[in-house]
């Protein structure tokens, strides 16, 4: 991966951060998905960051912690619990090669972000994929479910800002990547 720095990061409020550069996985911008079945529908990707970056996490768990103390005043003291979930997660416990030396969030919206290219012209979000690299703004918020407690993080707009080796799924095929057949696509 690119070596990225958080230069561009920048904290809007408390608990919502304009994240710096990092690289999409298991986007869904384009249509709302359900991990699982009776799950709502949400807009969603993984954000993944380089571990090295100080600034970046810094910022991220400023706004974490402003996030856990609106939940105990909302949940109570109990909120904070051995239960509690934080949103970033050490992507070398993940095992799988794109997230060594990363940490990354699982970021999520029921409502449809806007994607931006790097011109800061909306763009399809069909066009954003596994793989390449961009930058989000998002929103810390506290969560109390079914003895659950935590910290989520809300997708609220996308910037792509440049390709990147597409992952497992991450791009879509399309009619032109046949172009070059010359049969009709029958059997014989």
């Amino acid at each position: 991966m690119k070596k990225y720095t958080a230069i561009m990061l920048k904290k809007q409020s408390d608990r919502t951060v304009r994240t710096g550069i990092g690289r999409f996985a298991y986007v869904h911008l384009d249509e709302a998905y359900a991990q699982n079945p009776g799950d709502k529908p949400k807009f969603s990707l993984t954000f993944l960051f380089d571990k090295t970056d100080k600034q970046a996490m810094k910022v991220y768990e400023e706004a974490i912690e402003n996030a856990t103390q609106k939940g105990i005043d909302k949940f109570g003291k109990t909120f904070n619990g051995k239960k509690f979930h934080d949103p970033i997660n050490d992507g070398d416990e993940k095992e799988i090669e794109e997230y060594e030396g990363m940490y990354y969030m699982n970021i999520k919206n029921t409502r449809r972000p806007v994607c931006y290219d790097a011109k800061r012209e909306e763009m399809s979000a069909e066009d954003i994929y596994s793989g390449c690299f961009g930058r989000c703004v998002v929103e810390f918020y506290p969560y109390s479910r079914s003895g659950n407690t935590g910290v989520a993080v809300s997708l609220k707009s996308v910037q792509f800002l440049g390709d990147g080796e597409p992952l497992s799924g991450g791009m879509k095929s399309t009619a032109d990547d046949f172009a070059d057949d010359d049969d009709d696509g029958m059997l014989d």
